[in-house]
Order: C-alpha cells, then sequence, then structure tokens
C-alpha cells in the first residue's frame, strides 16, 4: 500500500479556478517517502491578488513554469496504485479531476482519504 500526500495551490476556490502549484509526496507502507514532486503550474488567466498574497505565488512566479498539460502525465502516473492523501482532500480531487479532462486523459478512481477525518477521530471535541 503506498500513499500519495497531495496538494494544490490554485486561483480560487470556483470551478473555473485554475492549479498554479502542484505538491506530492509518496510514503510506501514502511512509511517512508519514497518520492517527491513539486512544480508550479501557468495558469491561462492572471493569478488573483488575494491568492498571490496568501499563497507568495504570483504571475512572475509561473511566468516560465509549465502549462497543466504538461504536468498532469507526471502526476497521473505517480499516483497509480496509491490512496491520495490530503488536507479538504475533496478540493484537491476536484481540481485534479478538472485537469485530468481538460487534458483528455483518464480521471482518477483511487481512494482517499481526508486527514480532516483523521484529525476528528483524534480529538473530536474541537469544533
Amino acid at each position: 500500500m503506498k500513499f500519495a500526500v497531495l496538494d494544490f495551490e490554485t486561483t480560487g476556490n470556483q470551478h473555473d479556478d485554475e492549479i498554479i502549484q502542484v505538491g506530492l509526496a509518496i510514503i510506501d507502507h514502511d512509511l517512508e517517502i519514497k518520492d517527491q514532486y513539486s512544480a508550479y503550474v501557468k495558469p491561462s488567466k492572471p493569478i488573483p491578488a488575494f491568492i498571490a498574497q496568501l499563497t507568495g505565488i504570483d504571475d512572475h512566479t509561473v511566468r516560465d513554469a509549465p502549462e497543466i498539460s504538461e504536468i498532469m502525465p507526471q502526476l497521473y502516473e505517480k499516483l497509480n496504485d496509491c490512496i491520495v492523501v490530503g488536507h479538504n482532500v475533496a478540493f484537491d480531487l476536484a481540481f485534479m479531476q478538472r485537469a485530468l479532462k481538460q487534458c483528455g486523459m483518464p480521471l482518477f478512481h483511487g481512494r482517499a482519504r481526508d486527514t480532516i477525518d483523521f484529525l476528528r477521530m483524534l480529538f473530536p471535541m474541537l469544533p
């Protein structure tokens, strides 16, 4: 069993927003990091000032970055046979599925686990 800890930074949280950074760590059954992947992604529209302030990623940062169509094949391959793990993972998976579809690639059908669920189990009294 392998886990893929996945996180995206995006231009916002709406359906037409885009991925601007990918962060991924592949962890094996011995809980050792076996692979890491990080990349900026050049969006098709300017990064809003609020997002630049929040993430530290602005239009200059991604000026020479690859487009999403260059990133998704590598990312998809790395997720093969992994359980995707993330904080509010549904957000990241929704962006990933849209990007895969946009690139004409198969959708991800693997399992996913949300760290929010683990947090609620460990600390059930937190709001």
